[in-house]
């Protein structure tokens, strides 16, 4: 089918032009942990409907295109996505064939009523664009409304039965609570059973394509805040205040560590334009005070898990090591340690992005 094929295509480009409008347009993550909501809405191609009555007639149906709408509610965890979804789908008869002869006229629909029960896992790109997978599975109401062929109705009934569907999207993180999506599901359940007019019943496959678009809203988003926020050096030397003093003072005491913050992007252990200012400034405060030692301490903010903010904490100090070095500074004079997301310079609760917690602090004794 060349709409599926085309709309897998647009899943995939979507996700290759990720890192193209990240720098320009959205918000970086993939949606804060809690609870959520989402409407959705598409377009349907059923595949032909077969099978056999117990009086040992051979039916295939053939369906028009048709439409799916729908919503779910759920609850995200990091990655992880849990929701309870309800959807309905409607498609018109188009063709009717019993046992091998084709009906001159057909008319009818086909109509799924399903509530699934679904797990999604979103992956991290760093960018607006969050690809997920999943998979569903629940109960689906299935009716063929009056279905007739040569004007007498076949099939006028419905039947309850189990359902499933492998999914496959990419939501594009307008706001840091606000998702635009497109994904495609496979929709199949166990054959339903229907009552058959010339007697007996007759069990027919439900298949189905679904393309459809959302918007799901995240709920208890912290106040937002910019993604970077780079910050003068934290260093500022304290002016004399006073009048001159005629008479001699004590001995100056020793000078006074400085101290300098480079902030990072989210997810991110790469030095911004702002950050590569910092840390020239700190090397340069290093070689003209004639220090012999300096320490940088890595950090993030709360919105990953311990283990990955750990790391990347870690990532982001070896980032400033290797810089101060090609600035001058000589490896055996730094000391490098990483603390993930502990001792915030902002306190949040878990699962916050904030800019000021993202940061490498590089202190001169």
């Amino acid at each position: 089918m060349n709409f599926v094929r085309a709309s897998a295509l647009s899943l995939a480009l979507c996700a290759l032009a990720a890192p193209a409008f990240a720098q320009t347009f959205g918000s970086p993550g993939t949606g804060p942990d809690g609870p959520y909501v989402r409407g959705e809405g598409g377009w349907s191609h059923m595949n032909d409907m077969t099978g056999n009555s117990t009086t040992g007639s051979t039916v295939t149906t053939e369906q028009k295109e048709g439409y799916v709408v729908g919503g779910a509610v759920g609850w995200k965890l990091d990655q992880l996505r849990l929701e309870l979804g309800l959807d309905f789908s409607h498609s018109g008869i188009k063709s009717v064939d019993v046992n091998n002869v084709a009906a001159t006229t057909a008319s009818g629909a086909v109509k799924n009523t399903s509530g699934m029960v679904r797990a999604l896992w979103d992956l991290r790109t760093g960018t607006p664009f969050v690809p997920y997978i999943g998979i569903g599975v629940g109960m689906s109401h299935v009716s063929l409304d009056n279905v007739r062929a040569n004007g007498s109705t076949l099939v006028n009934s419905s039947d309850n039965v189990f359902a499933y569907e492998p999914i496959l999207g990419v939501n594009y993180m307008v706001l840091p609570n606000l998702a635009l999506g497109l994904e495609y599901r496979y929709f199949a359940t166990v054959d339903p059973s229907f009552t058959y007019a010339s007697g007996g019943r007759l069990g027919l496959k439900n298949e189905s394509h679904n393309v459809l678009a959302s918007l799901t809203w995240y709920f208890g988003v912290p106040e937002p805040t910019p993604e970077v926020q780079p910050g003068p050096p934290a260093y500022q030397p304290n002016p004399q205040a006073g009048p001159p003093v005629i008479q001699p003072v004590p001995a100056a005491p020793p000078p006074a560590p400085l101290s300098y913050v480079v902030y990072f992007n989210l997810n991110s252990a790469a030095l911004t334009p702002q950050g590569h200012d910092v840390v020239a400034a700190a090397a340069a405060a290093f070689q003209q005070n004639g220090r012999t030692q300096l320490k940088l301490t890595g950090y993030t903010d709360t919105s990953g898990s311990a283990r990955y903010n750990l790391a990347l904490s870690q990532a982001r100090a070896e980032t400033v090591r290797r810089a101060l070095i090609a600035l001058g500074v000589p490896d055996t004079d730094i000391g490098v340690a990483w603390e993930g997301e502990a001792d915030p310079r902002v306190p949040t609760p878990n699962g916050v992005r904030e800019p000021q917690n993202r940061r490498v602090e590089i202190v001169i004794p």
